[in-house]
């Protein structure tokens, strides 16, 4: 051991030289260990485990064109049923001022409306609150325009068609609010949205054949007629090709005037009044018809709206 310049001592090199039998071989590249696969080894229980294919669940399974017919046509099936109630049944009922068949028809309607929300069947939900708007709103105006045209003696030049006018417009209004309610339902769908549509328009022919001062009873037997004929245009339009949920409620209104001017069912008006009632009835009917084409258009521009706003995604 020597000394450096300074004092500090020259320690020997202590380290030894390698042993080649106790030299471990480098585990990286060149030996190949790491590299190895867990494939690379032999298995020690056997052949490798085979899986069985997974199976498709009932959920996940699209429903028969049928059976998604069936349910779409039930909310229209619960007001047929409601309808066909005798009225003595509900006798038990002590209050007499409130129509308790149409009560029950909206209720029945309401329920359905929280089913479909609650269970995510958004096409019956959207279809039963439709229906309450069309009970409650659209039927008692239509009421109203019928009992008022159907008053004797209304003429312009007696001064006494202004109330039969004012009817007249507040049914066109709520009509144009049903359309835009309607195309706000079925944006994302427009073919769907002439059928939500429908039972609007078929009211319009049901309701101007009725007489002056229609009661309960055959304002019930109407709306019986009109849901029924829901339930098997509903039923058809799904197993039909897409273009009929187009035409076919066109085409079915144009046969329901038909076949209640047939019946002796049309427009009746007095001989007292003057060509203003004819006006205002066939005025209402003519935008009946031109909603229900209209509203699948509405409905597409309406999509196209939605997409430029919140993007093609939509």
């Amino acid at each position: 051991m020597g000394f450096e310049r300074g004092g500090r001592p020259i320690l020997p090199d202590l380290a030894l030289p390698p042993d080649p039998d106790n030299y471990l071989p480098d585990l990286g590249r060149s030996s190949g260990a790491a590299t190895r696969q867990t494939s690379d080894y032999p298995t020690l229980d056997g052949p490798p485990r085979v899986h069985p294919p997974v199976r498709s669940r009932d959920e996940d399974r699209p429903l028969p064109p049928w059976l998604r017919g069936v349910l779409l046509a039930g909310p229209y099936g619960v007001i047929v049923v409601v309808a066909l109630i005798p009225s003595g049944w509900l006798d038990i009922v002590p209050i007499r001022s409130i129509p308790i068949t149409l009560l029950m028809m909206v209720l029945s309607q309401i329920v359905g409306w929280w089913i479909g929300r609650s269970s995510g069947a958004e096409p019956i939900a959207r279809i039963c609150l439709m229906n309450v708007v069309i009970l409650t709103i659209v039927l008692p105006f239509l009421s109203l325009q019928a009992s008022a045209v159907r008053v004797p003696y209304i003429s312009n030049q007696l001064g006494t068609s202004t109330p039969a006018i004012v009817a007249t417009t507040a049914a066109v209004v709520t009509l144009f609010g049903a359309a835009v309610l309607s195309v706000a339902l079925t944006w994302d769908g427009p073919d769907s949205t002439a059928l939500l549509f429908a039972p609007v328009a078929f009211l319009v022919p049901e309701m101007l054949g009725s007489p002056l001062n229609p009661s309960i009873t055959e304002v019930v037997d109407r709306v019986f007629e009109v849901f029924a004929l829901m339930v098997v245009l509903t039923v058809a339009v799904v197993v039909l090709p897409k273009v009929a949920k187009l035409v076919a409620p066109s085409a079915v209104l144009g046969m329901l005037f038909l076949g209640l001017w047939l019946m002796d069912r049309g427009p009746t008006w007095q001989r007292s009044s003057g060509d203003v009632v004819r006006v205002l009835d066939g005025a209402l009917l003519v935008v009946s018809v031109v909603l229900l084409v209209a509203v699948p258009v509405m409905a597409i521009g309406a999509r196209r709206v939605v997409q430029e706003i919140r993007g093609p995604g939509i």
